[in-house]
């Protein structure tokens, strides 16, 4: 039993999160004995150890794959960063309703012991499967450049259906060793635990962009200029711009290839009641 026979009649204060209106905000709780107030939260204890499982298992298996990575394979995690919305120092009102953005994809790639960190701009707001082939492609690319020998390689993703896990992408793992020279493997981070170091790469260049932009009268309007303004700064983070035209010429391939791509079964896994 979680009760404490010894806690007697002291009453308690604690903290909680509770949804007002629309938003979220901390409450403090006060007036309950501890029996009481460990028995408000037993509910949601099921749901919580289900949570730290998965968290755990997650980062296991993560760890486990990158120490064991093998000579000729390689490692990539990824994820889009929140676009990049442009600005300047000085400007009109009416600039305000005018803003532009740029679309930023980060990646984490590991080869052997070594890691490198990429964050890639384009000025196609698309984010879809079909700008992450875009992407992907430039990136092993990359990877097969820094490992001659490479033949597998593992990607990790969130389980975002419009990017990543979806019947389209399923279908390229099949035309990999065609397009890209290598076999791919997925992965999917489990549903709210898809963060990773990819989120700080893209919080790390948007930041230091965002100052030169306000702090030294920079002009940051296109990707060309966020890639320029990025790499004044950044030291271990490789920033490069991908053009639209090259993201258009993968969407016309695609669109040809997928055209009668069959709707895969949906198979639905029922959460573990006790761990």
């Amino acid at each position: 039993s979680l009760l404490n026979p010894d806690s007697g009649e002291n009453p308690v204060k604690f903290m909680r999160w509770e949804k007002i209106d629309f938003f979220y905000e901390r409450v403090n709780v006060s007036g309950h004995t501890l029996d009481e107030m460990i028995l408000k939260f037993e509910p949601d204890f099921s749901a919580y150890k289900l949570h730290y499982f998965i968290q755990i298992e997650q980062k296991s298996f993560l760890k486990e794959d990158i120490d064991t990575l093998g000579d000729n394979e390689a490692i990539i995690i990824c994820d889009f960063a929140e676009r990049f919305t442009t600005r300047a120092r000085r400007e009109i009102q009416s600039s305000y309703f005018g803003k532009k953005q740029i679309s930023l994809f980060t990646v984490k790639l590991y080869i052997g012991s070594n890691d490198y960190s990429y964050v890639i701009a384009s000025d196609e707001k698309n984010q879809s499967k079909f700008t992450v082939y875009a992407y992907l492609d430039r990136i092993i690319e990359i990877a097969k450049d820094l490992n001659p020998i490479l033949t597998h390689v593992k990607v990790y993703s969130d389980g975002c259906a419009g990017q990543f896990k979806n019947r389209f992408m399923m279908f390229n793992l099949l035309h990999a060793p065609n397009d890209f020279g290598v076999t791919l493997e997925w992965n999917f981070f489990g549903t709210g635990h898809g963060k990773s170091a990819c989120d700080g790469l893209g919080a790390i260049v948007k930041r230091g962009v965002h100052r030169k932009v306000l702090g030294d009268d920079t002009r940051v309007y296109y990707a060309s200029e966020f890639v320029s303004c990025a790499s004044t700064f950044v030291q271990k983070i490789e920033v490069f711009e991908m053009s639209e035209t090259k993201i258009d010429s993968r969407i016309k391939f695609l669109k040809n290839r997928w055209a009668n791509v069959p709707k895969t079964v949906v198979v639905f896994v029922k959460p573990l009641k006790k761990l």
